[in-house]
């Protein structure tokens, strides 16, 4: 009995201790840090979704109104109504039947594995394939 009990603690400190290396390896650390914007003209430029024919360009025209243009899976997207909140971005995007949609994200660092990134976080349903749809996407800039 007593040996028992023994073979069930030592399972139980083997079962609670850390993960190998090549466990810890498979593991991803990620964070996201808004951005303190003090300038809309900070935010200017390309950014980079999740290929090449994804990406939204920022611009500001010369009243001050940002501008928002975006290229998604190699087709342009209308986008209206672009308004800038400290590092918030909400705007409506515009679809082939002309029905609106809200767009929201928000201008950041996204820290993965210790590596950091300015860019903006969009909270969107994005279908990958049939399976597979991400609901925040990280627009790198460029």
């Amino acid at each position: 009995m007593r040996r028992t009990v023994l073979v069930l603690v030592a399972l139980a400190v083997a079962w609670g201790q850390a993960p190998d290396a090549k466990e810890k390896a498979k593991r991803k650390e990620k964070s996201f840090e808004p951005a303190a914007v003090t300038d809309v003209r900070q935010l200017v430029g390309r950014y980079q979704g999740v290929d090449s024919e994804s990406w939204l360009d920022l611009r500001v025209g010369t009243d001050g109104a940002v501008q928002l243009s975006q290229l998604e899976a190699g087709r342009s997207v209308e986008i209206r109504d672009v308004q800038l909140t400290g590092a918030h971005l909400e705007a409506v995007t515009v679809d082939a039947n002309g029905e609106g949609h809200p767009f929201e994200g928000t201008f950041g660092n996204r820290v993965l594995n210790g590596v950091r990134q300015f860019g903006l976080m969009v909270e969107a349903d994005y279908r990958i394939d049939d399976t597979v749809t991400l609901s925040r996407i990280f627009y790198r800039r460029i």
